[in-house]
């Protein structure tokens, strides 16, 4: 086991706590989940519904980066990215994301694995900056090294949660995990640079809510 510090259920007790301060968390991921249980990845239009859901909602910034939504949803219906998605291997996320490069020369990592996470949960974790931020200070392993290699980020992950399951009886899986890392990565962003980029909501929150905040901080082993 690499990891260097240890999460305690303090500190993802503290991150569900922070994540109830935004009421439309958990209405988002509601929505988004009986959405893509309900359309399909066969169908044209479901596929822009999912696409357009995940960018908007998640700010993932697709057109900023030259990625049509109509034309990514041409491309995942003619790559039959459910054929993808369902393999073995869980390599989905590195896949998609080297189809969605060769059409528009740019990678959207973050926007293919939440696409991944809310079609199979139980098989994609997500990453983000805060995330990846969070994994890095607690294995160790540089940030550099997660925005590179996506299965080395799952791979972490999946080792932090059966460390956690089996030595500590904890009860993980990626959404518990995702809520912690994301809490956690915003405060590391927070107290290496300040609270600039931050939405006014969050700004408040981490004065009025530094106590959670501060749990979140996990135990050198």
């Amino acid at each position: 086991m690499k990891t260097k510090k240890f999460i305690t259920k303090k500190n993802l007790n503290s991150a569900q706590k922070l994540k109830r301060e935004y009421p439309e968390w958990e209405a988002v991921d509601q929505l988004i989940t009986r959405e893509f249980r309900e359309l399909k990845n066969s169908n044209l239009g479901d596929l822009f519904v999912k696409i357009q859901l995940i960018d908007n909602f998640y700010s993932c910034n697709l057109r900023n980066q030259g990625i049509d939504h109509r034309e990514l949803s041409k491309l995942f219906l003619l790559n039959n990215i459910d054929e993808i998605l369902n393999r073995k291997s869980n390599d989905a996320v590195k896949i998609i994301d080297e189809l969605i490069y060769k059409k528009f020369s740019s990678h959207s990592l973050v926007f293919v694995s939440k696409f991944c996470y809310f079609t199979h949960p139980d098989k994609y974790p997500i990453t983000d900056k805060f995330a990846r931020r969070a994994l890095s200070v607690i294995t160790g392993i540089p940030m550099n090294y997660f925005e590179q290699d996506f299965n080395l980020f799952k791979k972490e992950i999946d080792d932090l949660i059966e460390f956690l399951n089996k030595k500590l009886k904890f009860s993980l899986d990626y959404r518990i995990i995702d809520v912690y890392l994301w809490c956690y990565g915003q405060y590391l962003q927070y107290l290496k640079s300040g609270d600039k980029g931050f939405s006014l909501f969050t700004k408040n929150l981490f004065v009025d809510k530094k106590d959670l905040f501060e749990n979140l901080i996990p135990n050198y082993d």
